[in-house]
């Protein structure tokens, strides 16, 4: 089956009752397709952080603190957020979206300064978050794949340097 992934980030962001919320997410895909990440990547941010919105419709993004964080994490809607009906997801799908969480609100809280450079540095609101890691880094290649990790990048996403 071939998703046409750029019709279903408008279709995320057209879905979204609470403007404040709408905007946010249009300006987080704007910063995303700076960023050269693939629109299939973006699709998936964009689901992630509009669970949070449907979850949240009266507030901003910007609003969110800790408390909110950690109450939409341990609900149902966090948990069953792929399909409508399933009761578990897998501890992968899991990270990833914590992943992708960390890195929208790091956006959100940090954008334009010098802390949204800076690998591990995280808005209160979500630095607290722990995202397991596969093994301990120790060469650059694990680096690498950390990086791209953290990120929710994909190989094709990055600019050709020789690699």
């Amino acid at each position: 089956m071939v998703r046409n992934y750029e019709k279903l980030v408008l279709q995320h962001i057209d879905s979204i009752e609470n403007p404040m919320q709408q905007e946010t997410i249009k300006r987080y895909v704007r910063y995303c397709k700076d960023q050269n990440q693939s629109i299939r990547t973006i699709s998936g941010k964009v689901h992630t952080i509009k669970a949070i919105g449907a979850y949240y419709r009266d507030k901003a993004f910007e609003d969110l603190t800790k408390d909110y964080i950690e109450d939409y994490i341990d609900s149902d809607a966090f948990r069953c957020n792929s399909q409508p009906g399933r009761n578990e997801i897998s501890q992968s799908t899991l990270g990833y979206y914590g992943i992708n969480i960390r890195s929208f609100f790091k956006w959100v809280h940090f954008r334009g300064a010098a802390q949204m450079k800076k690998k591990g540095l995280y808005p209160e609101c979500v630095d607290w978050m722990e995202i397991k890691q596969v093994q301990k880094i120790t060469t650059p290649d694990q680096l690498f794949i950390s990086i791209l990790y953290d990120t929710s990048g994909r190989l094709g996403e990055i600019p050709d340097q020789g690699l």
